[in-house]
């Protein structure tokens, strides 16, 4: 907050706020920083200090310029850094009209953890509001899933009664580890432990439903392009 009276009266900025942590921008810092009350947040603004992008402004001087095109946008953005010599925690996004340039950004910057692609408008383009009127380009491509998995000891009547909850053990790559026949990969992820009773009433309730027919989980993939 101290940082705003760097700018002048009647400004909007648009652009997205960051904590560089290590050798990279860190979203688990930000967070930290933005659920911080407020003994802790003077020394958190310290230890993690935090830095504005900027990319766009919508309003200068109390008057809206939403309908501006993007390259007079960017020009009253350029002119406002420079009269108020502003920097960090101030950081004007770098632009480019050259696509080797550009190519060579996608390809070193986001070696950088945190730094995911770059972002392509018009020059002419307008500022809409609620809208997603640019393109992204990242470098790779990802895909997001929670995978869960149940097992338990089954005897010869399995079928008709079930066994209880096997003790579980780290899942490991989308792959379960059994105590028989233990691996060496680190876990990805464990769930509480389940024992006794507990495991005796979940071993009735999921066997022949879960995988089959019916099946009471609901599965929901998640793709990043």
């Amino acid at each position: 907050m101290a940082a705003a009276a760097d700018l002048p009266d009647g400004l909007v900025l648009d652009g997205e706020l960051v904590v560089w942590a290590g050798e990279g921008m860190s979203f688990e810092a930000l967070q930290q920083r933005a659920a911080a009350g407020h003994l802790s947040a003077p020394i958190l603004a310290q230890e993690l200090p935090a830095h504005l992008i900027v990319f766009d402004v919508p309003q200068v001087g109390g008057q809206e310029v939403l309908q501006a095109p993007y390259a007079e946008r960017r020009a009253r953005l350029e002119q406002l850094f420079t009269d108020h010599d502003l920097h960090a925690p101030w950081a004007l996004c770098p632009e480019t009209e050259d696509p080797e340039r550009a190519q060579e950004w996608l390809t070193s910057w986001t070696r950088v953890p945190g730094v995911e692609g770059l972002i392509i408008r018009g020059t002419e383009q307008r500022y809409l509001r609620g809208a997603r009127a640019l393109y992204k380009v990242r470098r790779r491509d990802s895909t997001e899933a929670i995978i869960g998995g149940i097992t338990w000891d089954a005897g010869p009547a399995a079928d008709a009664h079930p066994g209880p909850l096997r003790r579980h053990r780290p899942a490991a790559r989308g792959r379960a580890q059994h105590a028989a026949a233990p691996d060496r990969r680190a876990g990805a992820g464990r769930a509480p432990a389940v024992g006794g009773a507990g495991a005796r009433v979940g071993g009735r309730a999921l066997h022949g439903v879960v995988g089959g027919r019916g099946h009471r989980w609901t599965w929901s993939w998640s793709s990043r392009v």
